[in-house]
């Protein structure tokens, strides 16, 4: 069936049209920005039943082909669809989680380098990332976290070079530890701005602190 039909053919062949062929058109149709209603009224049926007919249209390929020759219904075919939009959706969802969750040991592994590097012992180490995500942790709470640009271009090593805080002093009335708890909330949060990840890669670190 050509593609360049038009609604007076569509309405003309309506009847006569297997609803494959006829879905393809109404498709053809919306694209050309005729509305799903316009072309229902033109043609006398419900808009409903030419969404139904577009939601066949997605069903896989070897379903469509069953249903041009007529082993399955069209109800059957958009059932398929239907199924077959449900398992790409939870296909994508765990493909996205599965990217979060290496995104996030990438992260943890980016904070153990950087503690490592701090000559740091143990002990320290681990009450520097619990009480930076703990802080992290009631400042989003309490929404008195800073907004973040819309996006940073800048690498990681660099935002931890930007954010590091002025030297410390004599006089200065914080610990070393706190002066590196200070920096890690700093670049961590800048170079993480995705909320659940850098909770997470924090989490992370801090059982990577245990386990050394």
């Amino acid at each position: 069936m050509r593609m360049n039909i038009s609604i007076e053919q569509l309405k003309r062949d309506w009847k006569k049209m297997h609803r494959l062929d006829a879905a393809r058109a109404v498709a053809h149709l919306k694209k050309s920005g005729i509305s799903i209603r316009q072309i229902a009224k033109q043609v006398g049926c419900s808009a409903s039943l030419l969404g139904h007919l577009l939601s066949a249209l997605k069903a896989p390929a070897a379903d469509i082909l069953l249903a041009r020759k007529g082993e399955i219904s069209i109800n059957e075919l958009a059932r398929r669809a239907k199924a077959e939009l449900a398992r790409r959706e939870v296909s994508r969802q765990e493909i996205e989680k599965e990217k979060r969750s290496q995104t996030a040991d990438k992260a943890a592994a980016t904070i153990c380098k950087w503690l490592q590097q701090t000559d740091l012992n143990r002990p320290s180490c681990e009450t520097i990332v619990d009480n930076v995500r703990r802080d992290l942790a009631d400042r989003e709470q309490k929404h008195a976290l800073p907004a973040l640009p819309p996006k940073i271009k800048l690498a990681v090593h660099e935002i931890i070079q930007r954010m590091k805080p002025p030297e410390m002093k004599p006089d200065d009335n914080f610990s070393i530890d706190g002066w590196y708890q200070i920096w890690l909330l700093r670049w961590v949060f800048w170079a993480f701005p995705d909320s659940d990840i850098r909770s997470t890669a924090l989490d992370l670190a801090l059982e990577r602190q245990w386990r050394r």
